[in-house]
């Protein structure tokens, strides 16, 4: 009976919940198409806002999704029917050179979704952490989106992916990129353990994202450390405002004091990695200086 009733306060939470969100969009005088009928692609993409969250995965993004879908001018995508897991490794693998290449490639998954959005009168948000390597393709199309560069403890990411089966035979590690043939690191690939591919995945994400925003203006750029995101009220009442959005402070609070997606359990202790391992991992996450991480035994 408790059930019951819990299961049917729920569904009525959810409905009033969206019954307020369908009021707000038409005070707002969203949700309906625009005149589009003359429309190329290419305005309609120049007039679509647009913000990235580029991240590793496993660093807050289903909290940035919960705060950034409350402002019903928000359409937020963070698993997207198409994730794209596979085909970014690909983006990542033959085409990080060619901009021009994964550009015409996200054209072609994304512009329904971005257009669709646009149209409508809403900020396009995706939150969903495969898009990080499509991101050169995104600013070529997208020249004034702005981007989130969301960045979690080296170590704290390492223990989250081993715990989640990153690198070991799982299915999801096919969404998982890895070093590109000839590459300085893809020899040893087969000999590292778990947490050194994690490491390694950990840096090489920061990288391509450091180098694909590297051209994009102050103002359309927010580098953002997750554990800041968790603890700081003003870190995401910093984030409201990049995102020229809103949300209430007991929002912020519940997120904060309730994490979202958060795993539980024991996690792993530096102590169980080897030093070979740790020696590795040193070695591997140059770019935790940079954004002012240390590992335990540092």
């Amino acid at each position: 009976m408790q059930n019951a009733l819990t299961f049917f306060r729920t569904q009525l939470t959810d409905m009033l919940r969206e019954a307020v969100r369908r009021y707000r969009r038409r005070r707002l005088g969203i949700g309906n198409y625009q005149t589009w009928e003359y429309l190329t692609p290419d305005e309609i993409l120049a007039d679509t806002r647009c913000i990235f969250v580029a991240s590793t995965g496993r660093c807050g993004t289903a909290m940035l999704t919960a705060l950034l879908e409350h402002d019903v001018r928000n359409r937020v995508w963070h698993k997207p029917a198409a994730e794209l897991g596979y085909p970014s490794t690909i983006s990542y693998r033959d085409f990080h050179d060619q901009p021009d290449r994964i550009a015409e490639l996200v054209f072609h998954a994304r512009f329904d979704m971005i257009s669709d959005a646009g149209l409508r009168g809403y900020r396009y948000v995706e939150t969903n952490n495969r898009i990080t390597f499509y991101l050169p393709g995104l600013l070529r199309l997208l020249p004034h989106a702005k981007v989130i560069h969301l960045i979690r403890d080296p170590f704290a990411f390492i223990s989250s992916g081993v715990r989640r089966k990153y690198y070991q035979n799982s299915l999801g590690d096919l969404s998982r990129i890895r070093p590109r043939p000839g590459d300085a690191h893809s020899d040893d690939w087969a000999q590292w353990s778990p947490q050194v591919r994690c490491g390694w995945l950990w840096n090489e994400t920061n990288q391509w994202i450091e180098d694909a925003v590297t051209e994009l203006p102050a103002n359309q750029l927010l580098r953002l450390r997750a554990e800041d995101l968790f603890h700081d009220p003003a870190t995401a009442r910093g984030v409201l405002d990049f995102c020229e959005t809103e949300a209430p402070e007991r929002l912020i609070r519940k997120l904060q004091h309730n994490p979202v997606n958060a795993q539980g359990g024991r996690g792993l202790q530096y102590s169980d990695f080897s030093e070979a391992d740790r020696m590795l991992i040193r070695r591997l996450t140059p770019l935790r200086k940079k954004y002012g991480y240390s590992l335990p035994d540092e």
